[in-house]
């Protein structure tokens, strides 16, 4: 019984573990993106619309 609770116990770490890598490596994605396209733009105007409304410098 013992064993059985350590086994899914386990594997309930090993799925959280898995499910915050998949996290952290769509979050650098989509941050990286994001660098590249302000690094692009060519003036402010395409830099607030590529951050866009939610961050501090897209907003009014």
């Amino acid at each position: 019984m013992v064993d059985s609770a350590v086994n899914r116990d386990e594997l309930w770490v090993q799925v959280v573990q898995e499910r915050a890598i998949q996290f952290a490596k769509a979050n650098a994605e989509a941050g990286f993106a994001l660098a590249s396209g302000l690094a692009k733009a060519k003036d402010l105007h395409p830099q607030v619309e590529i951050s866009g409304p939610s961050s501090p410098s897209g907003q009014q």
